[in-house]
């Protein structure tokens, strides 16, 4: 893979790649002349260990087929898939189901969920067409090792999600979300409210258990009335655990990630890390010296086992052909 940091405009002259792109300069970039050119817009992206909004990471690839939402179930050949979803979108997390129930395992799933953090717009791109709410499927004849880490710790604590609707909680243990969630909070000395919920939420995520592997993190975006509204969907009666962590385990997990695979090549992490973290977020961002990547909103993984859609995780791949 030959990745390249360049100036928005500069990406009209591609030919053969998938970009990332920042949205601060989302508005500059230039498809209009570039051919066969894919990928998304997000909060961020990331080359050889740093973090910018000001630059596009672009991808240059000698064989590659990219397929729009369902297309991609004509695929016969690919061993992975680099997968790319509307981060907001619920309806683009449920085509990513269907998609796993008809290709399964026999390909390797690895990206992150596009958007911005200002709100929704058309995030994913395909030679010059902007849309939202699907999924961008890169076909690669590459088979990737794929690691998955995220550093958050479970409490003593845990819910049962008695009544949820997609990526909305509305009941934990049969009493209002925000209200159950605020009490066990105040239990542990931390008080939270619904003008400060994401500043302190964002240290307490859910997490619901894994029989093996990584938990899938559920990050606690915002209230709304008593519902609790997350980065990601959530079953009716799930079993979630309140998570903790604290800086270092945090950019010991990225370490740990990078480690797993031996080597990156391509790097999705959460950009709710990067709020997390702060101007800690450099140490972490350091482990992926000689990847590139992007600042996601969700992030997707599957070696082995189910494809999930995670939170407040990092996914790292390795081409290992």
């Amino acid at each position: 893979m030959d990745c390249k940091l360049l100036r928005a405009e500069d990406v009209q002259e591609l030919e053969n790649a998938i970009v990332f792109a920042p949205d601060a300069i989302a508005g500059k970039l230039c498809l209009s002349e570039a051919k066969n050119v894919a990928g998304a817009v997000f909060p961020g992206v990331i080359y050889d260990g740093k973090t910018y909004e000001d630059r596009v990471v672009a991808i240059e690839l000698d064989e590659f087929i990219v397929y729009r939402g369902k297309e991609v179930l004509k695929e016969k050949d690919a061993k992975t898939l680099l997968t790319i979803v509307d981060g907001w979108s619920e309806e683009a997390e449920k085509l990513l189901e269907e998609v796993y129930f008809k290709l399964g395992n026999r390909v390797v799933y690895l990206g992150g969920g596009a958007g911005s953090l200002k709100g929704r717009m058309d995030c994913l791109f395909i030679n010059g067409e902007f849309f939202r709410d699907d999924v961008v499927f890169v076909a690669l004849p590459e088979r990737f090792d794929v690691a998955v880490r995220h550093g958050w710790q479970p409490t003593e604590h845990a819910f049962v999600a008695t009544r949820t609707d997609g990526r909305r909680i509305i009941e934990l243990d049969w009493k209002p979300a925000f209200g159950a969630y605020s009490e066990v909070l105040h239990e542990i000395g931390v008080e939270i409210s619904r003008d400060n919920f994401f500043d302190v939420a964002k240290a307490y995520p859910f997490g619901m258990a894994k029989v093996k592997g990584e938990d899938v993190v559920r990050d606690p975006l915002m209230v709304e009335g008593n519902d609790i509204i997350c980065a990601g969907r959530v079953a009716n009666n799930a079993y979630l655990r309140l998570m903790r962590g604290d800086k270092r385990s945090l950019v010991e997990a990225a370490k740990e990630c990078v480690e797993a695979v031996g080597k990156t090549d391509v790097v999705f992490d959460c950009i709710s890390r990067v709020l997390y973290l702060e101007e800690d977020f450099a140490r972490e961002a350091a482990n992926f010296r000689g990847a590139c990547g992007a600042l996601t909103i969700g992030e997707v993984a599957c070696k082995r086992g189910f494809l999930d859609f995670y939170n407040k995780t990092m996914v790292v791949g390795y081409a290992e052909e």
